[in-house]
Protein backbone atom coordinates (compact mmCIF):
# COMPACT_ATOMS: atom_id res chain seq x y z
CA UNK A 1 0.00 0.00 0.00
CA UNK A 2 1.15 3.47 -0.87
CA UNK A 3 1.09 6.08 1.86
CA UNK A 4 -0.20 9.48 0.85
CA UNK A 5 0.79 12.76 2.48
CA UNK A 6 -1.21 14.31 5.32
CA UNK A 7 -1.88 18.04 5.62
CA UNK A 8 -2.35 20.06 8.83
CA UNK A 9 -3.26 23.70 9.32
CA UNK A 10 -3.33 25.44 12.67
CA UNK A 11 -3.10 28.47 14.89
CA UNK A 12 -0.24 29.15 17.26
CA UNK A 13 0.10 31.32 20.36
CA UNK A 14 3.75 32.21 20.90
CA UNK A 15 5.18 33.47 24.19
CA UNK A 16 8.74 34.86 24.11
CA UNK A 17 11.04 33.56 26.85
CA UNK A 18 14.64 34.36 27.79
CA UNK A 19 16.14 37.56 26.28
CA UNK A 20 13.02 38.71 24.40
CA UNK A 21 10.52 38.05 27.21
CA UNK A 22 10.93 41.52 28.74
CA UNK A 23 10.37 43.31 25.44
CA UNK A 24 7.98 41.27 23.29
CA UNK A 25 4.52 40.01 24.11
CA UNK A 26 2.46 37.08 22.87
CA UNK A 27 2.80 36.31 19.17
CA UNK A 28 -0.23 37.50 17.22
CA UNK A 29 -1.92 36.06 14.13
CA UNK A 30 0.38 33.06 14.15
CA UNK A 31 -0.48 30.35 11.64
CA UNK A 32 1.14 27.07 10.67
CA UNK A 33 0.86 24.62 7.79
CA UNK A 34 2.41 21.17 7.54
CA UNK A 35 2.77 18.38 5.01
CA UNK A 36 3.76 15.02 6.48
CA UNK A 37 4.58 11.62 5.05
CA UNK A 38 4.56 8.44 7.17
CA UNK A 39 7.75 6.44 6.59
CA UNK A 40 7.08 3.71 9.19
CA UNK A 41 4.26 2.83 11.59
CA UNK A 42 5.74 5.22 14.17
CA UNK A 43 7.87 7.75 12.21
CA UNK A 44 6.64 10.61 10.02
CA UNK A 45 8.69 13.08 7.98
CA UNK A 46 7.36 16.65 8.18
CA UNK A 47 7.75 19.88 6.25
CA UNK A 48 6.13 22.94 7.79
CA UNK A 49 5.99 26.68 7.60
CA UNK A 50 4.17 29.45 9.38
CA UNK A 51 3.85 33.10 10.20
CA UNK A 52 4.66 34.36 13.70
CA UNK A 53 4.01 38.05 14.39
CA UNK A 54 5.58 39.49 17.54
CA UNK A 55 4.56 42.81 19.06
CA UNK A 56 5.89 45.09 21.79
CA UNK A 57 4.82 48.35 23.39
CA UNK A 58 8.09 50.21 22.81
CA UNK A 59 9.79 48.22 20.01
CA UNK A 60 8.91 47.71 16.34
CA UNK A 61 6.68 44.71 15.56
CA UNK A 62 8.21 42.01 13.41
CA UNK A 63 7.27 38.69 11.87
CA UNK A 64 9.14 35.42 11.46
CA UNK A 65 8.41 33.02 8.64
CA UNK A 66 9.97 29.66 9.54
CA UNK A 67 10.46 26.93 6.92
CA UNK A 68 11.35 23.68 8.67
CA UNK A 69 11.81 19.98 7.97
CA UNK A 70 11.75 17.31 10.64
CA UNK A 71 10.63 14.00 12.08
CA UNK A 72 7.68 13.14 14.34
CA UNK A 73 7.64 9.89 16.32
CA UNK A 74 4.39 8.38 17.65
CA UNK A 75 4.57 6.98 21.19
CA UNK A 76 1.07 5.50 20.87
CA UNK A 77 -2.23 6.35 19.11
CA UNK A 78 -2.45 9.78 20.81
CA UNK A 79 0.94 11.06 21.99
CA UNK A 80 3.98 11.96 19.91
CA UNK A 81 7.19 13.98 19.99
CA UNK A 82 9.46 15.36 17.34
CA UNK A 83 11.82 17.97 16.12
CA UNK A 84 12.23 20.28 13.15
CA UNK A 85 15.05 22.46 11.88
CA UNK A 86 15.47 24.98 9.09
CA UNK A 87 15.46 28.67 8.30
CA UNK A 88 13.57 31.60 9.77
CA UNK A 89 13.00 34.61 7.54
CA UNK A 90 12.02 38.11 8.76
CA UNK A 91 9.80 40.84 7.39
CA UNK A 92 12.10 43.62 8.69
CA UNK A 93 15.79 43.94 7.86
CA UNK A 94 16.55 45.28 11.38
CA UNK A 95 16.16 41.69 12.64
CA UNK A 96 18.34 40.21 9.91
CA UNK A 97 17.34 38.32 6.81
CA UNK A 98 17.64 34.63 7.71
CA UNK A 99 18.56 32.69 10.85
CA UNK A 100 18.77 29.00 11.75
CA UNK A 101 15.79 27.72 13.80
CA UNK A 102 15.19 24.41 15.56
CA UNK A 103 11.98 23.30 17.24
CA UNK A 104 11.60 20.30 19.58
CA UNK A 105 7.98 19.55 20.47
CA UNK A 106 5.55 17.16 22.13
CA UNK A 107 1.95 16.69 21.12
CA UNK A 108 -1.39 14.98 21.47
CA UNK A 109 -3.76 14.02 18.65
CA UNK A 110 -7.39 12.93 18.83
CA UNK A 111 -8.90 12.16 15.42
CA UNK A 112 -8.31 15.30 13.30
CA UNK A 113 -7.38 17.74 16.12
CA UNK A 114 -3.84 17.96 17.51
CA UNK A 115 -2.24 20.12 20.18
CA UNK A 116 1.54 20.70 20.22
CA UNK A 117 3.78 22.35 22.80
CA UNK A 118 6.75 23.78 20.86
CA UNK A 119 10.04 25.34 21.93
CA UNK A 120 11.16 27.56 19.04
CA UNK A 121 14.83 28.50 19.22
CA UNK A 122 16.11 30.96 16.62
CA UNK A 123 19.90 31.11 16.64
CA UNK A 124 21.04 34.68 16.01
CA UNK A 125 24.63 35.91 15.83
CA UNK A 126 24.46 37.97 19.02
CA UNK A 127 21.99 35.77 20.95
CA UNK A 128 19.17 33.28 20.60
CA UNK A 129 15.50 34.18 20.36
CA UNK A 130 13.52 31.57 22.30
CA UNK A 131 9.75 31.17 22.19
CA UNK A 132 7.37 28.74 23.88
CA UNK A 133 4.35 28.08 21.67
CA UNK A 134 1.07 26.21 21.83
CA UNK A 135 -0.27 25.10 18.46
CA UNK A 136 -3.77 23.74 17.81
CA UNK A 137 -4.15 22.24 14.36
CA UNK A 138 -6.55 20.29 12.20
CA UNK A 139 -5.51 17.41 9.96
CA UNK A 140 -7.30 17.66 6.61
Amino acid sequence: TKTKPNYRVGLMTALPVDVYADTYKVGLASMTAEVSYKVSPKATLTLNSGYIRMSADNQPDFAQIPVLGGVRYALNQSFYFGGSAGASFYNKSAFGSTDFMYVPYIGYQSKHISVDLNYLNTVKKESAMKTLALTVSYTL
